[in-house]
């Protein structure tokens, strides 16, 4: 992806949100905050994928062996992630999640749709750590949808 698209891309977005403003600062990197939630934005270094990546929160040391396996679920075929990536260090408790964005899907539909997505799946993992439903296999992420359109290549 060209640098000058992703741009175009997040000041389009901006517009329609009503925040002309936003763009990547020097180093490729946009942050943006969705009520508590803030969502970090990455330019690879080739300028071929966007990252997003967002903290969840800080998983107690006694939760995290439940919280780990709840993760290691979720992630399994992306199954209750929708392709995003949810992780966890060993050592902080910090609970992240992630989703990379090909230069070629690049569009204001998917980057609103990423968004979204991600936002809602990182509210509903803080919503089943304040309840502790993590062995809830019935994901809250249900109808969400990174838009990934599969087929045969050739």
């Amino acid at each position: 992806m060209s640098n000058s698209h992703a741009h175009a891309v997040l000041r389009e977005f901006g517009a329609k949100i009503g925040l002309p403003q936003i763009e990547f600062n020097s180093d490729n990197f946009c942050t943006l905050a969705f009520d508590d939630i803030i969502v970090n934005l990455e330019l690879s270094g080739t300028g071929d994928s966007l990252t997003f990546y967002l903290w969840i929160a800080a998983v107690e040391a006694e939760q995290r062996p439940e919280v780990a396996q709840a993760v290691a679920d979720a992630n399994y075929l992306f199954s209750g992630t929708h392709g995003a990536t949810l992780g966890m260090s060993r050592s902080s408790g910090d609970l992240v999640l992630a989703a990379q964005v090909a230069d070629a899907t690049l569009t204001l539909a998917r980057l609103e749709q990423t968004l979204e997505n991600l936002v809602n799946l990182a509210q509903a993992w803080r919503t089943r750590l304040a309840e502790g439903t993590l062995t809830d296999t019935g994901s809250n992420s249900s109808s969400l949808s990174f838009g990934a359109d599969f087929g045969l290549r050739v």
